[in-house]
């Protein structure tokens, strides 16, 4: 096999890892509605019976230093930490952790990208899938973007259980408007 075409694998393999986990929430997905038993907004420790206990804020912090480092290889510029998008990007991790399914945030108007990793290190997994993936790219590269946020979750229940989930919200304003 000529090299480039080995070259080419791993974008192949993540491509199509991104259409088998979009169509698994295609297939999986529900309404979305609330859970008294979901994590409440502000949580920042989670138990998880497959890694113990993890330090929401640190992983939430990993992304988002890696998603920096990442634009600044292609010249772009840093976006800024918005609390609230933090805040939007973990409730929604909590949702899809307490319901064990597995799709974007219909609510959410601007760029997102969602993972399910199997591995403590969110940074390296995280980075590995979306960088492979061209609509994952387009999200962190985007020239707009100016503000990002993140959230990180053990799933509950469902195929993906004892996985952390990680929700990565990206916008051109701090407060980006949300659909009824």
């Amino acid at each position: 096999m000529p090299t480039s075409l080995l070259n080419m694998v791993p974008q192949i393999l993540a491509g199509l890892l991104t259409l088998i986990l979009t169509l698994v929430g295609i297939f999986t997905g529900g309404s979305v509605g609330s859970s008294s038993n979901a994590p409440q907004p502000g949580d920042t420790s989670v138990t998880s019976p497959s890694n113990g206990n993890f330090d929401v804020a640190a992983d939430q912090t990993r992304v988002f230093n890696e998603l920096n480092k990442y634009r600044a290889q292609y010249g772009l510029t840093a976006v800024k930490r918005s609390t609230t998008m933090d805040q939007r990007a973990q409730d929604w991790a909590n949702y899809l952790a307490e319901t064990g399914q597995f799709y974007h945030d219909p609510k959410f108007n601007e760029r997102e990208n969602i993972a399910i990793i199997m591995t403590n290190d969110v940074s390296e997994a995280v980075w590995n899938s979306w960088h492979n993936s061209s609509g994952h790219r387009a999200n962190m590269r985007a020239d707009d973007a100016k503000y990002a946020g993140h959230g990180v979750a053990i799933m509950k229940s469902g195929k993906f259980k004892g996985q952390k989930v990680i929700v990565q919200k990206i916008s051109d304003v701090a407060v980006p408007n949300t659909r009824a």
